[in-house]
């Protein structure tokens, strides 16, 4: 799931991080970005206000409102700490991580909100809950065929060029993509000369190629990279499920038995087809017809009474459990 936010948390979170690296030296400039925050909370306790002044009927509605109040407060306590241990770097990481995680949630329950009320008061503004809706609108109305790492990578490239994500969460679902692609490639080279995956195989490789370019934007912080992996991302969008589907073909195809009516795939033990229901012909070796005579032949032979079907030893004249006399007939026994 791809989470906007507003800007003032973005900034926040991008200069922190740059202070905790060391690539800002002077620390004091998270100050600003910290006032901005805090500001904005204002804002969203007032939107909050006037929500419950309109006294809607909803139960969901109203906890939501009481939670999120509850994490503006706690969001202002992780500000205050952030303050107070500005000069301390181990501190600063543990303080930011909770700050991201209570923003996070305060997000997900504002956009709730912000959904909720469009449903309920429809012609009511309410421009701090509402800030983000054109961002998600916009994923509501996509119709998603590409692979899940590859959407949520673009939405997030899409968001950092806007200013509402941070680059941490940019790093997060780049590194989901990356990793994605390590266990492809490591699947792929069982298949390296197989002709029917090597058209995917290359797409795979543009797509890599894509994400090392874009590794570097985290040391330049050049945008122009940020819209070029868009572009060269909707080339490749879905090829990783396209990959995965023919290496696991490839993979199992030694496991089932096709069946020659319908053509549906059925485990190689099934006897009827699970689709059509016919009988499915399985063919053996010779080697695997010696295989099963001889194991017949070893196996120990037993004698069944025809009265009670109690299984007895080969050499018994009356069944152990009914007494009834057994045939004495080689032909019967099994």
């Amino acid at each position: 799931m791809v989470i906007a936010y507003p800007t003032q948390i973005v900034n926040f979170i991008d200069l922190s991080v740059c202070v905790i690296k060391g690539q800002i030296l002077d620390r004091n400039v998270v100050r600003t970005p910290i006032k901005e925050v805090k500001a904005f909370d204002l804002e969203l306790r007032n939107d909050l206000d006037r929500v419950r002044a309109l006294n809607l009927m909803d139960e969901q509605l109203v906890m939501e409102l009481t939670l999120l109040g509850g994490y503006i407060f706690k969001r202002d306590q992780v500000l205050q700490k952030f303050e107070v241990y500005i000069n301390n770097k181990n501190m600063l990481f543990e303080i930011l991580r909770e700050f991201c995680d209570i923003s996070q949630i305060m997000q997900v329950k504002t956009r709730f909100l912000s959904e909720r009320l469009r449903v309920i008061a429809p012609y009511e503004k309410f421009p701090v809950i509402d800030g983000l809706k054109d961002f998600y609108a916009g994923e509501l109305g996509e119709v998603h065929i590409d692979d899940t790492e590859v959407s949520e990578l673009k939405r997030t490239l899409k968001g950092v060029l806007l200013g509402i994500i941070p680059v941490t969460d940019l790093d997060a679902k780049f590194t989901n993509l990356y990793n994605k692609q390590d266990a492809l490639i490591e699947r792929l080279q069982t298949f390296s000369s197989d002709t029917d995956i090597s058209a995917l195989k290359e797409q795979l490789e543009q797509q890599r190629q894509t994400l090392l370019e874009l590794k570097n934007y985290f040391m330049d912080k050049n945008k122009d990279r940020l819209t070029k992996a868009m572009e060269e991302l909707d080339r490749t969008a879905n090829c990783l499920e396209k990959i995965n589907d023919a290496i696991a073909i490839k993979e199992t195809s030694d496991q089932f038995v096709t069946c020659f009516r319908c053509g549906e795939e059925n485990a190689f033990d099934a006897q009827f087809c699970r689709k059509c229901r016919a009988a499915l012909v399985v063919y053996k070796t010779p080697e695997e017809e010696k295989k099963e005579e001889e194991q017949k032949e070893e196996a120990p032979q037993v004698r069944m009474c025809f009265r009670c079907g109690m299984l007895n030893t080969p050499d018994s004249q009356f069944c152990r459990r009914c007494k009834t006399p057994l045939i004495i007939d080689k032909s019967l026994d099994r």
